[in-house]
């Protein structure tokens, strides 16, 4: 590197000299560089002595015998050497390694004339506040606010309209080129660096913001306000005069935040200092709302989790996404995205994958996480494991289930039977094959089971739900048992409020909708079915209610299960209308025979809009004659028991009530019709204590066919207060054993054994009230609770803040700009059209990814007869389906 000459104005200011001057013998190499002080014929009498003090083998201090102004003095500088000049206030104070880091940035680029470091108080580069006079960050010294920036900083090195006098680097052939500062226009200062930078780019040369450079700058010591204000007028009209189009681009830039994205990741690193502790969760799904896959079990625990703690530490929930690895970041208020590439989910398990290896180190190492816990790996590798072990960071893994000792999770074989404890090598060998495609010549088990149990060997500590699931997994991995504490998940008793209140509605003749069922559908005379939406708005961000009125004063906003109507896009030509359609059921026992006054309502944006129209249909209320109520909630599939359920409600007499709350992915269930027989759909927990109340629920039946590690919907009938049935298995088994609040059956049950057993818990009504006071007087555990336990083990870890290991900024930088690109799109498009994008890729990503498609693109490539015609039909079934699931 060559020489540069640090050329120090000095006016006055001995104290802020004095401070500076130590700065810059501290970082600045004086075998390499030299500093030049030419004092300006300062008043302070301090000054000559003290600089004259300093002389030695480069600083060179140089006296004015009057005063020349500052343009006349930083040209005496500027002329009195031969090469690269940084021009430096006197009242800065300079950090490590600072003129290497600006040299290094000039040289980055031919055509750079000019650069200037980021600084407190700088104008335009001006951090964290874009020009201002900022204060030093809280907590911080400068030498420390330096090391932050430098360590996050992506060297981007942006093009700025104009240098900063402060602190400004110049190349001596950009000297050449246009000559000095005009001391004469500029006398005093203000404005000479803007008129010497507007002449630099009118020869091809540019000036840059040193990105990774921060020197503090006090400011305004050496010129009285109000003579300030003087040159700044002066001078400015001169500048407007000379340069007219770059003045005018150099306002428009000032007025509005440039380079924000430096500023946030600044303030983001900022806001990490805040003295709680840094907690990373890894789960298999984010549970964020515009998320693929948000809906299960581990990331409703998950967001529980989060939002207990996060006014308490600062919370990171990693996540794949489709193809992408996303980062939310909860700090304080704010809710921060970050979005990395990293590729389909493999076809095959990975134990190791070099990308995400090195995603998580540079995540680590950024964030200075505190404590890794990890929830799950499905679709993952196992390298977080290894790279926070590596970074000496605590680690804790929750076993949700049993992934790591089965890939098939639930450890039930390829014919659904349970396996534990009885499954044999042929066993395995062909449920591997039927589940995983897995060659039978490979011996998968043994070494999946070896290399989880190496990465589960690492971590601190090892948490399961229940005691049923913790002696599960130490039968299978013995040598962790004594890592392993169960914590049982918390639940809240949600009671939603009806907005039932019609002052509440907005009457629009925007609202069009028609009825085409009520209460004459064959095949129940209880739906109301139809079509709604609001004009120019997108179907699929509304909700559907029908307000129903009788004439007794009786009434009730129900919420309507959304359906896709093709039919009505179509006729349209809106494809916005395509989730307009909407059924409801009306509950039996809420009206009386007569008329009813029918009111359409939909819900957009917080906003309950109606065309105030009602019609008028009859009503005939079925009879019950004491039917029981019976209701299966939450996703029905066949390891959650749906084909015993679809067996029992097809089986069962008219005395029973079925009811599915939620969804269903078993084509018999989906596709069951009975006059005793409701289906809802999918629900939010926060409507489920609603759906109970409103049907009247006697009894929930919580059928699954493997032994579940805890069960959420389990607690969600308790905490309505409904007695339950279930598999005695698992940790439903030994949950209801335990609080003695209902019904079990063994695993192997036949629908002959349920339905005995519900006209059994009917015929005696004694026995029910008894359950039913059990369960009203359970003392559940809340989320709050919950929060205390893992509160309680965090605490055990201290915040590690000896990490200083380095990471790759432009890795975080470039997720940062991926995971804020619907902020770009909602800026230039609205929020409605940028939250359409971002469900449209969700939807995407879903279907390449199931097997329906998949099985397309395989049949696509098969050359047989008739195959259009077969492809046609397989579609329309397709879509059949996608109907009766929604």
């Amino acid at each position: 590197m060559d020489k540069i000459h640090v050329i120090v104005p000095v006016y006055n200011a001995y104290g802020d000299l004095k401070v500076c001057v130590e700065s810059l013998i501290k970082y600045t190499d004086l075998k390499k560089h030299e500093l030049i002080f030419i004092n300006d014929n300062s008043l302070d009498k301090n000054i000559i002595p003290f600089l004259n003090n300093l002389k030695q083998e480069n600083i060179i201090v140089l006296h004015n015998e009057e005063n020349r102004g500052f343009s006349a003095t930083i040209n005496r500088g500027i002329e009195g050497c031969e090469g690269d000049v940084v021009l430096l206030n006197s009242d800065t104070i300079v950090t490590k390694n600072w003129i290497e880091k600006i040299v290094t940035c000039a040289y980055s680029d031919a055509a750079i004339g000019t650069v200037t470091p980021l600084s407190n108080n700088a104008t335009l580069c001006s951090v964290p506040n874009f020009c201002e006079e900022n204060d030093m960050p809280e907590g911080y010294t400068i030498d420390e606010f330096a090391d932050l920036i430098e360590r996050w900083s992506i060297k981007k090195y942006p093009t700025i309209t104009v240098a900063n006098g402060f602190c400004m680097f110049i190349k001596r052939e950009a000297i050449k080129c246009i000559g000095l500062f005009d001391a004469e226009a500029f006398k005093r200062g203000y404005g000479e660096e803007n008129d010497f930078c507007f002449r630099t780019e009118q020869v091809g040369y540019h000036n840059v913001m040193c990105d990774d450079t921060f020197i503090y700058h006090k400011g305004t010591s050496s010129f009285l306000s109000e003579e300030k204000k003087k040159y700044i007028e002066k001078n400015t009209r001169i500048l407007e005069s000379r340069y007219k189009e770059q003045w005018r681009r150099n306002q428009e830039y000032c007025s509005i935040e440039r380079e924000k994205d430096i500023r946030d990741i600044i303030r983001t690193a900022l806001k990490l200092n805040n003295g709680k502790k840094n907690i990373l969760y890894l789960v298999q799904a984010d549970f964020r709302e515009d998320a693929s896959n948000n809906i299960g079990g581990t990331q409703l625990h998950v967001k529980d989790l989060v939002l207990g703690l996060k006014d308490t530490h600062n919370i990171f929930v990693v996540a794949r996404d489709g193809e992408y690895l996303r980062l939310t970041a909860y700090i304080e208020k704010e809710r921060i995205s970050y979005k990395f590439l990293i590729g389909k989910a493999p076809n095959y398990y990975i134990f190791t994958d070099e990308k995400q290896k090195k995603l998580y180190r540079n995540i680590l190492v950024a964030f200075s996480i505190d404590i890794v816990h990890i929830h799950h790996t499905l679709d993952l590798s196992l390298d977080l494991f290894d790279e926070a072990k590596a970074l000496d960071i605590p680690i804790i893994a929750t076993l949700h289930d049993f992934y790591y000792v089965c890939p098939s999770i639930k450890l039930l074989n390829h014919e659904g039977e349970l396996c534990i404890g009885h499954e044999t090598k042929e066993m395995c060998l062909k449920c591997l094959k039927n589940q995983c495609n897995i060659s039978k010549t490979i011996d998968f088990i043994t070494n999946w089971r070896k290399q989880n149990s190496k990465a589960l060997e690492l971590c601190d500590r090892l948490i399961t739900p229940s005691e049923n699931s913790k002696d599960i997994f130490s039968l299978y991995f013995p040598e962790l048992k004594e890592k392993i504490k169960v914590i049982a998940h918390g639940s809240n008793s949600y009671i939603q409020s009806a907005q039932n209140n019609l002052e509440q509605f907005v009457v629009g003749n925007n609202c069009k909708y028609y009825i085409e069922y009520a209460f004459n559908k064959p095949s129940s005379m209880d739906v109301i079915e139809g079509w709604a939406y609001i004009e120019n708005i997108e179907s699929k961000n509304s909700q559907i209610f029908v307000n129903i009125s009788d004439e007794l004063g009786n009434k009730e906003l129900l919420k309507a299960d959304i359906s896709v109507r093709g039919d009505v896009a179509e006729a349209s030509r809106m494809d916005e209308y395509l989730y307009s359609g909407f059924s409801v059921v009306v509950p039996r026992h809420m009206f009386k025979n007569g008329k009813l006054a029918i009111q359409l309502v939909i819900l957009n944006n917080n906003e309950y809009v109606t065309d105030g129209k009602k019609e008028i249909v009859e009503y005939a209320r079925y009879e019950e004659n004491r039917n029981i109520h019976v209701a299966f909630i939450g996703g029905m599939s066949s390891a959650k028991g749906s084909q015993l359920a679809y067996k029992a409600i097809k089986n069962s007499s008219k005395n029973i009530n079925w009811y599915v709350f939620g969804g269903i992915g078993d084509l018999d269930l989906a596709s069951l019709e009975k006059e005793n027989l409701i289906k809802t759909g999918w629900y939010q927990r926060e409507e489920l204590s609603s759906l109970i109340k409103l049907y009247e629920i006697n009894v929930i039946c919580i059928l699954p066919t493997w032994p579940e590690t805890f069960c959420y919907t389990l607690s969600e009938a308790l905490l309505c207060g409904i007695p339950v049935i279930v598999t005695d298995v698992g940790a439903v088994g030994d949950r209801v054993k335990e609080m003695n609040c209902g019904w079990m059956v063994p695993k192997d049950s036949s629908e002959k054994d349920i339905l005995n057993l519900i006209n059994t818990i009917k015929d005696n009504p004694k026995e029910y009230k008894e359950k039913f006071n059990i369960v009203h007087n359970l003392k559940m555990k809340t989320i709050a609770e919950m929060i205390n336990d893992y509160k309680k083990m965090y605490n055990n870890y201290k915040i590690n803040n000896s990490n200083h290991n380095s990471f790759e900024p432009n890795i975080i930088y470039n997720g940062y700009l991926l995971g804020n690109e619907m902020s770009i799109y909602s800026s230039q498009f609205g929020a409605d059209v940028a939250k359409r994008i971002q469900e449209l890729e969700n939807e995407l990503s879903s279907i390449y990814d199931s097997k329906g498609y998949k099985a397309l693109m395989i049949f696509k490539s098969l050359n047989i007869p008739f195959k259009h015609q077969i492809k046609h039909f397989i579609l329309k079934c397709f879509r059949i389906i996608k109907r009766i699931q929604r």
